[in-house]
């Protein structure tokens, strides 16, 4: 199963949270499975981020659409997430 990761640092991590969260629809309509974010123990700011897809092709469109990069900038990322397609072994 191929996923998208990312890793981010966040300006505050309840926005990014809430624009996480109201951007479910996005991810689905671009043919995301399922979603998860991980909070680091050090630093609440610091995030991951995993989208699951169908197919690799699916994940890499997501990854370069301008609309993920639009709702990066909403959530607060202090640069654009660094993101991987990776397929699950």
């Amino acid at each position: 199963m191929p996923y998208m990761m990312g890793r981010a640092s966040v300006e505050d991590y309840a926005m990014f949270r809430k624009t996480f969260e109201g951007a479910e629809e996005m991810r689905k309509a671009a043919g995301a499975l399922s979603s998860a974010v991980f909070q680091s123990v050090d630093d609440p700011n610091e995030v991951i981020i995993q989208v699951e897809f169908s197919t690799a092709d699916a994940a890499k469109a997501f990854q370069s659409s301008q609309e993920l990069r639009e709702r990066q900038q909403q959530a607060g990322l202090k640069e654009p997430a660094r993101t991987l397609v990776v397929n699950a072994t």
